[in-house]
């Protein structure tokens, strides 16, 4: 019977991932070569995170002020999709999306708590 049975093949672009990513994906942007220059920020809770705190995962960086009332939502909309679909995967675990306020005076820790769950936003992986 298994001899019979005919090869499962999955295809990874493997080395091509940037290639296949660039053809196919509109706003795909390569940032890995060079690297992303390094930061430090403070979370919601005033504590220091820096990317090099999410070297073995893939980060998406996502700008936002919560007061935004604009196309802000709408985009905060489409993040909180994307995890979804990244978040129903083996990739969750691998994935760490990063929102930074563009207006840290007014998007107090209270403000970003609230701001999350009001968009969908999965606290699991992502971090303001």
């Amino acid at each position: 019977m298994l001899a019979a049975a005919p090869l499962a093949r999955a295809h990874h672009p493997g080395a091509d991932l940037d290639k296949m990513m660039g053809s196919e994906e509109k706003f795909f942007q390569i940032i890995d070569e060079p690297a992303a220059p390094p930061f430090e920020l403070a979370d919601a809770d005033g504590k220091a995170v820096r990317l090099s705190d999410f070297s073995d995962k893939i980060v998406v960086l996502y700008f936002i002020f919560a007061s935004c009332t604009d196309l802000c939502p709408v985009h905060s909309e489409v993040i909180a999709d994307i995890q979804r679909k990244v978040n129903a995967t083996p990739m969750k675990d691998r994935v760490q999306f990063l929102a930074v306020t563009t207006d840290p005076v007014r998007d107090t820790s209270e403000v970003l708590d609230a701001y999350g769950p009001a968009h969908g936003l999965d606290a699991g992986n992502w971090m303001f």
